[in-house]
């Protein structure tokens, strides 16, 4: 197992339940989660997809690589989800 980070940009308008869906996710399909913070919401430097503000959240977790192209399938997908991007962390 290896450790990931994914940072996770949403609609501004995104509720706590679409956050916790992300997480939920995570959890039953890739890999056990760490450590998982809401960075709030900010204002992106260009827009995507038309909006100008977006929510961040941080998941740090440990997963197989095989389930990380899973995730990445899903999130793009996720009418809520702007961007996102997945690193592998050295432990």
């Amino acid at each position: 197992m290896n450790h990931y980070e994914t940072v996770i940009v949403t609609k501004p308008q995104s509720s706590t339940k679409e956050i916790d869906e992300i997480r939920s996710f995570i959890e039953k399909t890739v890999g056990k989660i760490i450590q998982h913070e809401n960075w709030g919401s900010k204002t992106l430097a260009s827009t995507i997809r038309g909006e100008t503000k977006g929510t961040y959240s941080y998941f740090l977790y440990d997963a197989g690589s095989d389930k990380i192209d899973p995730l990445t399938k899903w999130l793009r997908i996720q009418p809520q989800v702007l961007r996102y991007l997945t690193v592998k962390k050295e432990k």
